[in-house]
């Protein structure tokens, strides 16, 4: 096997999360849209593409960098939904965004992209609540985009911006709850320290908070907004 192929699955996690997150910075200062929009297209399609090689070689019984199968699965779903969402784009784009903003608004896509992909393989705990609040943060600054066209944009992205900065502020809080009892802050070890018997409290106090943070970005019932 070569050593590009060794480092791509021995990094795979990183590439999932970084490649996406960069370019979407990177295309936020493009000037022309249908660049933009190739990059967006070219870079959310090798994502999938590596999510499901993942999952192949992981049925396989290959072992990949710190990504499980389920992980990499969901991977496969989100790279595929943002492929979708970004070939869509050039037909939906004018109706919703200015022509200046379409750049932009790939960008802040292809970092949602990068930050769900984190969200869905991610194992500590720290990193997970603040992949879900970039997530939510650039999810709410690409509905804000469309606030020229339709006020009631702005009015939701700025919910967006108050659940994630909540949110987030609640996951973290939890996060710390949890090195405090434990030092530790992989999802799996953590599990571990509070099955143990005589578990510290703080581990289920910083885990409730933890669940209740990522519940409010996620936007899971009953904390979403109708």
């Amino acid at each position: 096997m070569s050593g590009a192929l060794l480092f791509l699955w021995a990094h795979a996690d990183a590439i999932l999360v970084v490649v996406p997150m960069l370019a979407g910075v990177v295309l936020t200062i493009l000037p022309a849209g249908r660049v933009a929009l190739g990059v967006a297209i070219a870079v959310s399609t090798f994502a999938a593409a590596l999510a499901a090689m993942l999952v192949v070689r992981l049925l396989a019984g290959a072992p990949v960098s710190s990504v499980d199968a389920l992980g990499a699965s969901a991977g496969v779903v989100i790279g595929s939904a943002a492929a979708t969402a970004f070939i869509a784009f050039s037909a939906l784009a004018p109706q919703d965004y200015p022509r200046r903003a379409q750049p932009i608004a790939l960008g802040l896509g292809l970092v949602v992209t990068g930050a769900a992909f984190g969200a869905v393989i991610e194992r500590d705990a720290l990193r997970l609540a603040l992949l879900l609040q970039v997530a939510l943060l650039a999810g709410a600054a690409l509905t804000g985009l469309s606030a020229a066209r339709d006020r009631r944009a702005a009015t939701a992205a700025f919910g967006g911006v108050i659940v994630a900065l909540a949110g987030g502020a609640l996951a973290v809080s939890g996060a710390a709850l949890i090195y405090a009892a434990t030092g530790v802050l992989d999802l799996g070890e953590v599990a571990a320290h509070a099955a143990a018997p005589g578990a510290d409290r703080g581990v289920w106090l910083g885990g409730a908070s933890l669940l209740a943070g990522l519940a409010a970005m996620a936007g899971l019932a009953p904390l979403h907004a109708d």
